[in-house]
């Protein structure tokens, strides 16, 4: 039994949109799973924040930004696919494209949305400050953002542009969740074995629990964490579709029991502890390939600065050649 072989399966949590305009196919709607996957990125990126004591990179926050931005090309995807079946019935033209900013234009022509240059300006930021990343377009473009709190350097981002992308997404989300009739596309977050609106989780738990955190290591923000009131489109398109998410689907034939430590860890500790190093001294990367320094006496090799339990010790770098 190969685990590859069941792609081809229904899964379980798999969600899909079901409609007669699809023939009997299902429209898969992966803005369920990233805004998923981004608000407890979020959560993740909050609770590494409040364990660290210095001001720097944190793990979650620029995969946290990619899953954000994920959901919300996700969800113009899904509205966007919509139009374009519904379009192939009334013989109406929408424009077809696979750029974002290009989707948002063409679901508001095609459903006559009015829609706040506000919100096409922070998506527009979104996309440039995404790109900025995920295409490595640092010293070879520069941004400009006129509505958002985005890092002119996306490379030094932290947890303000993880929130901004989230303020972008939710508000997003709600401009167009009554699009459709009987429809509420506002993304679902599953909690405590049920699922609740994600803007109403967002402003529970991920903005108060930002602002306790920042307060309680002395900081600030100029980013304005409140949702904006809300500015849903009036409509309600006639267009009639059923949202399921399957809770049945394949199982593993062995159940492995849930040992601690987990299995990947027993490795990683099995890869720790073949590098010893003197608890005092933290050692810096090696982009240098005198690799073997690691495995001899590599003190002159390789620079280390000594740890401090409460001041934080800038290292000694050494000189650029």
């Amino acid at each position: 039994m190969k685990l590859e072989d069941f792609r081809n399966q229904q899964l379980v949590g798999e969600s899909v949109f079901m409609s007669d305009y699809f023939n009997g196919a299902h429209l898969p709607f992966l803005f369920h799973q990233t805004s998923n996957d981004a608000f407890y990125m979020t959560i993740d990126a909050l609770n590494r924040m409040q364990n660290q004591d210095s001001i720097g990179t944190n793990t979650y926050c620029m995969p946290g930004v990619g899953l954000w931005f994920q959901a919300t090309e996700s969800y113009l995807s899904t509205i966007y696919k919509l139009a374009v079946a519904e379009s192939a019935r009334t013989q109406r033209s929408i424009k077809k494209t696979m750029k974002v900013m290009q989707k948002f234009d063409a679901i508001n022509r095609y459903f006559s949305i009015p829609t706040p240059l506000s919100l096409k300006s922070q998506l527009q930021d979104f996309v440039n400050f995404r790109n900025g990343i995920f295409h490595d377009l640092t010293l070879t473009h520069s941004n400009h953002y006129s509505h958002t709190l985005f890092s002119l350097k996306p490379e030094k981002l932290n947890e303000i542009d993880l929130f901004q992308s989230l303020l972008v997404s939710v508000s997003l989300f709600a401009h167009y969740r009554y699009l459709f009739m009987d429809t509420d596309l506002m993304p679902q977050i599953g909690i405590n074995a049920q699922f609740e609106d994600l803007d109403k989780l967002v402003e529970e738990i991920l903005i108060p629990a930002f602002k306790d955190i920042l307060e309680a290591k002395g900081m600030g923000t100029s980013l304005d964490l409140s949702l904006p009131s809300s500015h849903c489109s009036p409509h309600s398109y006639p267009i009639a579709i059923k949202a399921i998410i399957s809770y049945d689907g394949p199982q593993y034939p062995n159940r492995v029991s849930k040992t601690s430590p987990s299995t990947t860890h027993k490795y990683y500790l099995r890869a720790s502890d073949s590098r010893p190093m003197d608890p005092t001294k933290f050692r810096l990367p090696n982009y240098t390939r005198n690799k073997l320094a690691r495995a001899s006496n590599a003190s002159s090799q390789i620079p280390t600065y000594e740890a401090h339990p409460s001041t934080p010790i800038a290292p000694d770098l050494p000189p650029h050649t």
